[in-house]
């Protein structure tokens, strides 16, 4: 399932009603009732069998207390305190009589211990499983049920990676009264503004034109029938009971356009508590979270109840030091996760949490004031640039009258400012596009940078002054609200893991529970075995596969991937797909803005009469097209600076255009635009309705003025207009890299009083003017980026909307085609395939091999219903003429095929090819120099007002020298900082992009590429860590299996610098840096590959016999006849000893040997922390193998080696396993070419 971008749908399951389970019924309640009563019987049986009569208890007691009574009674102090341990005296001799006569049932007594035991813990499993697991829960405590009257929970299952699975509590609602409005404080005491709102009611009281509306209202309200509803990640669902499940709410996002425009607002109270009710208030309301309350949760997660259940089984062990130490570390790292979710949850409420602003709107056919967390779906408004000259649109609106300049960077990151339009200009009958109608529509979260007040021959006109919008979303479900969603739901899986990791765990139990078997078996042979000693032996066994630090070390490297991209400008809200970055094969690439600049040059127009489509220069052109190249755009100013689509800014300042307050002026005639007919990526075009005034105070004429592209604007010009060479013109220009636009024109005299034509009766019948010719300048570094992709085994795609020809010239000077193109082209029967280059016969399937291919959107559609799309697909270098939809298309099919994609565009045209691709990059311009002096004085006035507020301080005097004390202070203050640097960052407002996961401000491509070397880097880390896990689990079981009952074990000091040793390597793993360059070789991306089976057991062989063969050296120099106990305490021996020493030249062994390197990361040399850590290892067992300071050896309870041959001998296996498994692991390297 696919994310829906105007529904906004976020979950795929919500029909699962469930019952809650009678509480006798329950199946983690009556079970374990009967298991702990039958429990409490066979031990109260066993007590009345086999203990002392309860006589004699008594008898016992009140001969060693009476007298102490008697002494105590006229005394305060006295002997008192020998009244209590002569009771106890007494207590303990009657136990230790009852434990001998219950020594005579012992089996019997140990069969109830245990079963009590495993009862407890299986009802503590269960008790944890209904917490982890959402379908153990529907099933231990709810049943199924089909009525929704009877359902209590719904079960939601959330598309991938949209969340989790959640039972949700159903509401069900009462209907509530109607409720007065909030008043605003101050707006009652201005006469002048009530009476100009009196004056707009009369104006709007029409009854007769209302009679038919009022029947639609009476329509709507019985359709906002209030039904059951639940609560998913802050959006509401209500239950359809058609569709017999919970459906996002349905707000008027895909009415026909006639519907918004003769829309006056929700009529009555009674309308307004309805719609409340319905969709609530217009809020952003981020819980506050308290930092036990996250603790609790995280320490309930799966995998710290498993740390701390080893935990516990190494204090039962004989490792106290050692499982202090691990939970010390687990308790700190669970803390730290802790504050950074706290400081998450901060400042996203920092984020939204704003005062409410007064928005007027009209209800009840009223303009009154209301506050913005009032507004509701259906709303009429009137928004304003405010006071301050910004002022922040509180939901998502319809323009209906009236125009606005916004700023969307909260949204897009999009710094230009972009114009909206008002939705009159469109076909009355069309239903409402988010997606294609985007510019009339002002989002939640952008501002207001400049307005245009609403028409006076609308129905709802404005008493601000303001411009008329129809409220169609608020609160979470706007696009701030879905973009906040993402980063306060996504951002909370910081993570590695997937279902590869789960079968890869799964794998390594089988080593274990082959071991805990053998190890079972060989116990249970043996009478003298406690059974106590070896059930926790078998445990530590399975427990050994799944370190406790796994997730801990998962979450290091994509957190550190993270803060790597954030430094380089890259900002990431879905941290999952870091991972995806690293196995992307196609790198799909918008053009214009992208890869090629947004800085036009305008060349010349062809005009039709030129000979040989000769271009003349901007300055001696006609009058006509003057008038289409300086009146057919949509350009505001905006602080004195131009702002809109970047080739009209090169058109007007071409021809020399200079704007007045509501017009144009070029070659002396004034310009005034009355009319847009917007760009349209369907109709691939653009009109607008001009008036011009001649320069001699002429009357004005009105001229209808379009541009699109060749092939849109040809039906629509007159045929004896059009040169006999309009194609040939058209093709010569796109196949020098131009892009191009057709002009055309024509007469209009303003009809039926003061309105305009329909569209396509407006833009019929014009006049060829001639071609518009613009260079685009490609990037300075798109060349560099193109090709590094390219020697990085990355298939280089480019999908744009512009033209066939000036997509395939581009493609072929960026070295995206290097081979001759063929074209998709239309023809007769469907479509065929040409080549690009001169006029030669259709190409048939089979010399398609020969050719990189070039497919249209409508060419892309064709090889889709046709079934033919899979065949050429991987030979498709440039998809051109593409609306939004078709990218998206694109990207769909390439997933399909087995793809991992990337796309690399803009926020704005792109956002479905972006939404839809595996990694989404959008490429957004830095700030400018005015925006960061801005910035910067904006940051000096709040810190000189704080400067202000803050008490005066004591100045420190310059030859004063900093204190040792204010030197460690300095210090610590630096490490904390270094320390939360670790966590994951909080993407902010601003930085991110509705559009896509990954944001990148850059001119350039080139951040592209270090997305993907940093997604690599985090896969062979990601990759590396389950190899080293893998072997040492492998070791791990071997050692506590066979060797524990020879009576090899561990110390508690020995066991706490192992475990030491682990953390610290994987801490510097995961802080591997990747290289400069990417390399041709691609990583593995499955742990499952063959290389990676036959890596790890060629080392757990190699490392076996080196173990095997210490074993027996030391058994050499042991006494003989000296039997092992595997129950006894920890005790220095040499089999220990030498058993100990290669185990950690192992685990030295295996972070060296298989520690990745060149082609995707940095040296094991670069990188300092993990090289330091590795050699002081070395070095360290290196020292105590030759045994050079006894002293140090004692400490770490090391038992005396007995010679020097013995010591050349143990130090000479422990290299000789480091570099048998080195060159094995290199001839792998070499065989599987990896």
């Amino acid at each position: 399932a696919v994310e829906d971008e105007e529904a906004g749908c976020i979950v795929r399951e919500t029909s699962l009603l469930y019952a809650p389970r009678r509480r006798g019924l329950r199946l983690h309640v009556a079970p374990f009732a009967a298991a702990y009563a039958a429990l409490l019987a066979c031990a109260v049986w066993a007590v009345r069998t086999y203990a002392p009569p309860v006589a004699e208890w008594s008898n016992a007691l009140p001969q060693a207390e009476a007298p102490a009574v008697a002494e105590a009674a006229p005394e305060v102090e006295g002997n008192v305190t020998e009244t209590p341990w002569s009771a106890a005296k007494v207590l303990v001799e009657a136990a230790q009589e009852a434990s001998v006569r219950l020594g005579d049932a012992s089996p019997l007594v140990a069969v109830v211990m245990m079963c009590a035991l495993g009862v407890a813990l299986l009802h503590v499993l269960c008790l944890l499983f209904m917490h982890w697991s959402i379908e153990w829960r529907c099933m231990v405590s709810y049943r199924r049920v089909q009525n929704i009257a009877e359902a209590t929970v719904v079960k939601v299952v959330p598309l991938p990676h949209k969340g989790v699975k959640e039972l949700c509590s159903i509401v069900f609602p009462a209907h509530q009264p109607a409720a007065a409005e909030t008043p605003v404080p101050g707006a009652e005491e201005d006469p002048s503004f009530l009476e100009y709102c009196a004056e707009m009611d009369k104006e709007l009281l029409d009854p007769e034109q209302d009679q038919e509306q009022e029947q639609e209202r009476e329509q709507e309200q019985q359709a906002l029938h209030i039904a059951p509803y639940i609560l998913y990640q802050k959006t509401k669902f209500v239950y359809d009971p058609a569709k017999h499940k919970f459906v996002g709410l349905d707000y008027p996002v895909s009415q026909p356009i006639s519907h918004y425009l003769t829309h006056k607002g929700l009529r009555n109270a009674e309308s307004v508590a309805c719609v409340k009710q319905l969709y609530g208030l217009n809020v952003f309301d981020i819980p506050v979270r308290t930092f036990w309350s996250l603790y609790k949760e995280q320490a309930l997660a799966p995998f710290f109840v498993f740390q701390i259940f080893c935990v516990a089984l190494w204090c039962l062990d004989e490792y106290p030091h050692y499982a202090v130490f691990m939970l010390f570390m687990l308790l700190l790292f669970e803390a730290t996760v802790v504050k950074s979710r706290l400081r998450n949850f901060a400042q996203l409420r920092d984020m939204v949490t704003k005062r409410p602003q007064v928005v007027m709107v009209l209800r009840g056919r009223k303009w009154a004031p209301v506050l913005s967390d009032q507004l509701l779906p259906g709303d009429i408004i009137s928004l304003t640039r405010g006071k301050d000259g910004n002022s922040v649109c509180p939901c998502d609106a319809l323009i209906l009258s009236g125009s606005c300049v916004v700023n969307e960077a909260t949204l897009t990151g999009e710094s230009t400012p972009r114009l909206k339009e008002p939705v009159s200009a469109l076909d009355l009958a069309q239903p409402l596009s988010l997606s294609r109608h985007r510019t009339h529509c002002v989002f939640g979260g952008t501002t207001v940078i400049q307005h245009g007040a609403a028409d006076r021959g609308f129905h709802a006109r404005t008493p601000d002054g303001g411009f008329t919008a129809y409220v169609l979303r608020t609160g979470f479900d706007t696009s701030q609200g879905r973009l906040m969603r993402t980063i306060l739901f996504a951002a909370e899986h910081v993570t590695a893991n997937n279902k590869e990791s789960l079968v890869f765990i799964l794998f390594l139990l089988l080593f274990a529970v082959a071991a805990a078997g053998y190890v079972l078996r060989r116990g249970l042979a043996d009478p003298t075995r406690s059974r106590y000693k070896l059930l926790l032996s078998c445990t530590l066994i399975l427990t050994s596969v799944v370190p406790p630090e796994l997730p801990m070390e998962l979450s290091l490297a994509v957190n550190s991937s993270l803060l790597a991209l954030k430094r380089l400008g890259v900002f990431c809200t879905e941290p999952f797909r870091i991972p995806f970055a690293g196995a992307v094969t196609v790198c799909c690439f918008d053009k214009t803005g992208t890869l090629t600049s947004d800085d036009l040059v305008l060349e010349g127009v062809s005009l039709p009469a030129a000979a040989d489509g000769a271009l003349a220069p901007a300055n001696s052109l006609p009058e006509s097209a003057l008038a289409v190249l300086a009146g057919c755009q949509s350009l505001v100013f905006v602080d004195g600076q131009l702002v809109g689509d970047p080739v009209e800014i090169a058109a007007v300042q071409a021809v020399g255009a200079a704007p007045a307050r509501d017009s144009w002026t070029v070659s002396g005639r004034v310009l005034r635009v009355l009319h847009r007919y917007p760009f349209s990526a369907a109709l691939k075009r653009m009109s607008t309705v001009i008036a011009v005034s001649g320069p001699d105070g002429e009357s004005p004429r009105t001229l209808i003025v379009c541009k699109g592209a060749p092939e849109a604007l040809r039906p629509l010009l007159r045929t004896e207009t059009v040169p006999p060479d309009y194609d040939a013109r058209y093709e010569k220009f796109s196949r020098r890299g131009g892009r191009l636009l057709a002009l055309g024109v024509r007469r209009a005299e303003r009809s039926r009083g003061c309105g305009f034509p329909p569209r396509d009766e407006a833009e019929a019948q014009l006049d060829f003017v001639g071609f518009a010719v613009f260079e685009c300048p490609i990037k300075k570094h798109s060349r560099s980026a193109v090709k590094r992709l390219r020697r990085s085994s990355h298939r280089v795609v480019m999908i744009t909307g512009d033209n066939t020809l000036t997509a395939c010239y581009v493609a072929r000077t960026l070295g995206i085609v290097r081979k001759p193109v063929a074209l998709l082209t239309s023809a007769a029967s469907g479509f065929e395939w040409r080549p690009a280059e001169g006029d030669c016969a259709p190409l048939e399937e089979q010399q398609l091999g020969g050719y990189h291919l070039c497919v249209t959107g409508d060419g892309l559609e064709w090889l889709s219903a046709n079934g033919e799309l899979s065949s050429v697909l991987r030979r498709v270098r440039v998809f051109a003429r593409m609306s939004p939809d078709q990218k998206e298309h694109a990207l769909m099919a390439l997933k399909a095929a087995g793809e991992v994609a990337l796309m690399c565009g803009d926020g704005t045209n792109d956002v479905g090819a972006l939404r839809q691709a595996h990694v989404g990059v959008a490429l957004l311009p830095p700030p400018s120099q005015q925006q960061i002096q801005q910035a910067q004085a904006q940051q000096g006035a709040s810190k000189n007002a704080d400067q202000a507020s803050s008490p005066p301080q004591t100045k420190k005097t310059p030859s004063v020298p900093e204190t040792t004390q204010e030197k460690l202070e300095r210090t610590r203050q630096r490490l904390l900082a270094e320390l939360a640097e670790q966590d994951a960052p909080m993407v902010q407002l601003g930085d991110a992009s509705v559009a896509s996961p990954f944001t990148c401000r850059s001119h350039s491509v080139l951040p592209v590429t270090n997305i993907i070397k940093q997604g690599r880097c985090t896969l062979v880390t990601t990759l590396q860590m389950y190899r080293i896990l893998a072997i040492n689990c492998i070791v791990s079981a071997y050692s506590l299996s066979v060797l524990y009952l020879d009576g090899v074990k561990l110390g508690d000091h020995q066991a706490m610098i192992t475990g030491m040793l682990i953390a610290f390597c994987f801490f510097f793993i995961s802080r591997s840096q990747p290289l400069e360059e990417l390399s041709k070789q691609r990583p593995l991306t499955n742990i499952f590959h063959p290389y990676m089976l036959v890596s790890v057991l060629t080392q757990f062989a190699v490392h076996f016999v080196c173990l095997l063969v210490t074993l027996g050296l030391a058994r050499k120099y042991s006494p003989l006849g000296v039997v092992a106990d595997p129950d006894a305490d920890f005790a220095p021996s040499l089999i220990n000893t030498s058993v100990f020493l290669i185990s950690c030249a192992m685990q030295i062994s295996a972070f060296a040997v298989n520690y990745q390197g060149p082609p995707f990361m940095q040296r094991i040399t670069e990188n300092r922390g993990l090289l330091v850590c590795l050699l002081a290892m070395a070095g360290v067992t290196m020292f105590s193998a030759l045994e050079v300071s006894p002293g140090w050896n004692a400490y770490f309870e090391l038992s005396p080696l007995p010679d020097p041959f013995f010591r050349s001998k143990l130090a000479s296996l422990m290299l000789c396993d480091f570099v048998v498994s080195f060159g094995f692991e290199k001839l792998l390297r070499v065989l599987f070419r990896v």
